[in-house]
């Protein structure tokens, strides 16, 4: 009985060590089937076939920082941004897409001068982007419309156009171009000045670079348009003429679900110029993130923030 009674305590070890081995196994598999695909297969799989369009829907959640012309050279910007971004297909048979964004960004004062010359504690940013985008074999191109709509020491609408096209060098490497061009600006008073706000257009070229790991870095380097070097305190109405400008962005999946996102962008000399960043995690809900630079209907652009949409400063 007992020579039994250890025969099947020993059958009974062996079943359940074969089914943890069963398990282990099965979890390996599944791991596995769920890695991300690397680039190169993604951009012969997914370039040119349309995804469903909850793959190609973001939401934004981000730090922001932001100190501009606009700042009257005695403030800064500190706060949080919103974003939600969608792509869509136009014409599906010439893989030519749309995508339409939306974003808030709600901040506080970071210096306490404006505060404690003319009371202006906060500042609330509105954006709204639209445009068309068309992904093809080794290329892109994107142009988006972006309005902004903000209440700081006065009310101001102002608009831009904004655009990006590269080439892919390699399955991992990207290289174009991506601008600015004024739309429209706005005037406003500030300590009964009368004063205009109006969007700074710049051109860049740009690299972008796809990791091991799946994760994206873009550096640019470029120029930007003549801006303010006035100072509410002290007015100077001379301007700075063309500067150098320069920033980067990074894409880090975290998941197929989710991936931190962020921008800098960077307009000379630092005493005058503007420090636009923002970092975030951005949610698809749909999946993806993998795909997203592939997808045939992923935007192309961001949501248009402070480091894509600068504003100068000059007295009326």
């Amino acid at each position: 009985m007992q020579f039994a009674s250890r025969g099947c305590t020993t059958y009974k070890t062996a079943l359940v060590v074969a089914l943890l081995l069963t398990l282990l196994v099965e979890t390996s598999e599944a791991q596995d089937a769920a890695q991300p695909v690397l680039p190169a297969d993604a951009i012969k799989d997914d370039a040119t076939r349309a995804e469903p369009l909850l793959d190609n829907l973001s939401f934004l959640l981000a730090l922001d920082a932001s100190r501009e012309p606009q700042d009257l050279g005695i403030n800064a910007n500190f706060g949080g941004f919103a974003a939600a971004n969608l792509g869509f297909p136009v014409l599906e048979q010439f893989g030519l897409g749309g995508q339409v964004g939306a974003g808030v960004n709600l901040a506080r004062a970071g210096v306490k001068v404006l505060s404690k010359v003319e009371g202006t504690r906060a500042r609330q940013q509105e954006f709204t982007t639209a445009g068309l985008f068309q992904r093809g074999e080794g290329w892109h191109w994107g142009i988006v419309y972006d309005l902004q709509v903000e209440s700081y020491y006065d009310s101001f609408v102002t608009g831009q156009f904004r655009g990006e096209a590269g080439l892919d060098l390699t399955p991992n490497d990207d290289v174009g171009f991506w601008g600015t061009a004024g739309g429209f600006g706005d005037n406003g008073d500030v300590t009964n000045v009368s004063v205009r706000l109006d969007p700074i257009a710049s051109v860049s070229a740009y690299w972008r670079h796809r990791w091991p790991s799946l994760a994206e870095t873009r550096f640019w380097l470029g120029v930007a348009e003549s801006h303010g070097t006035d100072i509410l305190l002290i007015p100077d109405r001379h301007s700075s003429g063309a500067v150098l400008s320069f920033g980067m962005e990074v894409f880090v999946p975290l998941s197929d679900h989710f991936v931190l996102f962020g921008q800098g962008n960077f307009i000379t000399p630092s005493d005058t110029g503007t420090l636009d960043a923002y970092l975030g995690i951005a949610w698809y809900p749909g999946g993806g993130v993998y795909r997203v630079r592939t997808n045939a209907f992923a935007p192309v652009l961001a949501v248009a923030n402070n480091p894509t949409f600068s504003l100068d400063l000059h007295r009326n």
